[in-house]
């Protein structure tokens, strides 16, 4: 991750409409398969590092003459410590999910200085814009205001809200721009009551 968005602040921006998502996959059992698989890597190290204190290298090397070594030994069987320090690097990472004391989610909004959403949330958020825009000004009467309130989907717990305060609440919270008006047709028309998509400002 932290090489990805190191290659990523290289990128020089265009203007203030030169943005992009970024998606990661927080697979938590490869991140603590790969944690099990880096462990063993860090015991061979430790083995390394116990033996090369004694000067007792040549046997190190002699014990993983057949054997494979983490890739931060070179052909050689020595060390290679800038590859030894990143794979350190990325065991502490995946050590720290795996042990629950953090997850990829914070860990992403900390090295971006972004606060990360998580999928479902950015998914529902952009499915509900999209209507949004799509439905200005429209007037929806009680026979099809059920659509508009599932489109919010907002729930107290299991019950769906369907009162006008609490869908506008949650335009708020999430800094959507539109805001939902009540009405009233004309005499005419029988003074029927209907709610209003208006873009906020208007």
């Amino acid at each position: 991750m932290v090489e990805f968005i190191q290659c990523f602040g290289r990128k020089r921006v265009q203007d203030k409409e030169d943005t992009v998502k970024l998606y990661f996959y927080d697979n938590f059992s490869k991140i603590a398969g790969l944690y099990s698989c880096l462990a063993m890597q860090m015991q061979v190290a430790a083995e390394y590092f116990q033996l090369r204190e004694k000067g007792l290298t040549e046997d190190f090397k002699n014990e993983y003459r057949l054997s494979p070594l983490p890739n931060f030994f070179d052909n050689k069987s020595d060390l290679v410590f800038p590859t030894y320090y990143k794979a350190v690097d990325d065991y502490e990472f995946c050590r720290s999910i795996t042990k629950k004391e953090t997850s990829l989610h914070q860990q992403v909004s900390i090295a971006l200085q972004k606060n990360a959403v998580h999928y479902e949330e950015a998914e529902r958020h952009y499915t509900l814009l999209t209507y949004l825009e799509q439905n200005v000004n429209r007037r929806f009467f009680k026979s099809d205001r059920e659509e508009l309130i599932k489109q919010f989907n907002v729930r107290d717990e299991y019950r769906l809200q369907r009162t006008l305060g609490v869908l506008n609440q949650y335009l708020i919270e999430n800094n959507i721009m539109y805001k939902l008006q009540k009405g009233q047709t004309d005499r005419n028309e029988g003074r029927k009551t209907y709610w209003i998509i208006v873009p906020k400002g208007e």
